[in-house]
């Protein structure tokens, strides 16, 4: 018994330091949601900006068009 004792303890010194690190990650990952409204489109068949077909999404704001483009692997899941 007195053996088991020092391995509870290191295990719930352990398990504190685990939860509380992954609440800190959690605050570092909060990202401001933003929605974007335009048309979505290929950026080399539509545009003719790229090389390789990518999504991109053009968003006109005051009379000013802005595209924006998606990393590779959301453009390869959504061409």
């Amino acid at each position: 018994m007195i053996r088991l004792l020092p391995l509870l303890m290191l295990g719930a010194l352990i398990a504190g330091f685990s939860t509380s690190s992954s609440v800190v990650a959690a605050d570092k990952e909060k990202t401001d949601v933003v929605k974007l409204e335009g048309t979505i489109c290929c950026g080399k068949c539509e545009l003719k900006q790229s090389a390789a077909c990518a999504v991109t999404i053009v968003v006109t704001k005051d009379g000013k068009k802005t595209t924006y483009w998606l990393d590779a692997e959301t453009s390869k899941k959504y061409h």
